[in-house]
């Protein structure tokens, strides 16, 4: 992994599994190749996004009182800033001088970018052409969206899959760390296997069916 990119590296079997999954379309439910790869490719970016969380809109914004922190004009307030802070995202406290509290939580406290890890792997989606993954995106507001456009790249072929976010604390923003990305590809081809097997009950009245 660069210091810029997410690289996803998944387990052989769990390619495996997927690749079963995938084949278990197109022998039971007609899939065309294409059309397999594109609900892989769905199942694959729903799970990447559930592992990613969404930041609190705010961050902790209080006055303090301590003479180590006084402000050099008699206007200025002295207030702490908890959570993640500077390039590369840390997490921290810091201290900002302001008029007021409110003044304060609007420069400092609000949060403009809340969603834009999870964004920028739907915008990778859209861009190797899974529908799918880039639905909602319109939803993330329009400032954002064009930050997600610059740190993302999605490509495919008839082969494979390709996402990369260039967020620089997505990694921070996973659930579980980056174990929960490498697990996805699992959780994407069990996904994909259970609603086969609801399709095929639907239609046809029974459940899977060995390969």
């Amino acid at each position: 992994m660069s210091n810029d990119a997410i690289t996803i590296e998944f387990p052989q079997e769990d390619v495996r599994a997927l690749f079963r999954a995938m084949d278990a379309g197109m022998k039971y439910m007609n899939m065309h190749v294409n059309h397999a790869l594109n609900s892989a490719g769905r199942f694959l970016v729903q799970s990447i996004v559930a592992s990613t969380r969404i930041a609190p809109k705010k961050r902790k914004v209080k006055e303090v009182q301590n003479a180590a922190f006084k402000p050099s004009r008699r206007n200025l307030k002295t207030f702490a800033v908890d959570g993640w802070l500077g390039k590369p995202r840390t997490r921290q406290t810091k201290v900002v001088y302001s008029r007021d509290a409110a003044t304060a939580q609007k420069r400092y406290g609000n949060i403009r970018n809340s969603g834009l890890a999870r964004a920028a792997w739907k915008r990778a989606a859209r861009e190797a052409n899974l529908g799918g993954g880039g639905r909602n995106l319109s939803s993330a507001g329009g400032e954002m969206l064009k930050i997600a456009n610059r740190l993302a790249s999605g490509s495919r072929t008839k082969e494979y899959i390709k996402l990369t976010s260039f967020v620089g604390y997505g990694d921070k923003a996973l659930r579980g760390g980056e174990r929960s990305l490498e697990t996805a590809l699992e959780r994407a081809s069990n996904a994909m296997m259970k609603s086969i097997e609801k399709r095929l009950v639907d239609k046809q009245g029974f459940g899977w069916l060995a390969a």
